[in-house]
């Protein structure tokens, strides 16, 4: 395939696919799928033909592939933020940090934890 003329055919490609509106994620990919195998066909290689080069449905497979995990990673990493965030503040309504400060709420903790130990 020449280089050239596959960047001509996606750029033609995603510019009709911009003025496609879609309601959800499953439909543009639907969408991307059936564009990659029109431009496929027009480059006479089917979608189960397998030569050297990937084919056009393979490539965007693995876009989405690739989409679908740095998404993921990042809700993971918001979640984790949150989790950590809703930790933080349900320490701060435990041991009223703001009220009593920070200093003298670890003095008590050091204390609790101290007093446990002569208990053992």
């Amino acid at each position: 395939m020449d280089g050239k003329k596959l960047r001509e055919e996606t750029r033609k490609v995603n510019g009709v696919l911009k003025y496609i509106h879609t309601k959800d994620i499953t439909e543009l990919r639907d969408l991307i799928r059936c564009a990659a195998v029109a431009v496929g066909e027009s480059w006479c290689k089917k979608e189960g033909e397998k030569g050297p080069e990937k084919t056009y449905v393979e490539a965007a497979d693995t876009g989405r592939y690739q989409f679908a995990q740095k998404t993921s990673r990042a809700n993971r990493e918001m979640e984790w933020k949150y989790a950590k965030d809703s930790y933080k503040n349900m320490l701060a309504n435990k041991y009223k940090i703001k009220e009593k400060g920070f200093r003298l709420v670890m003095e008590e903790i050091k204390q609790r934890t101290a007093n446990k130990a002569l208990q053992v």
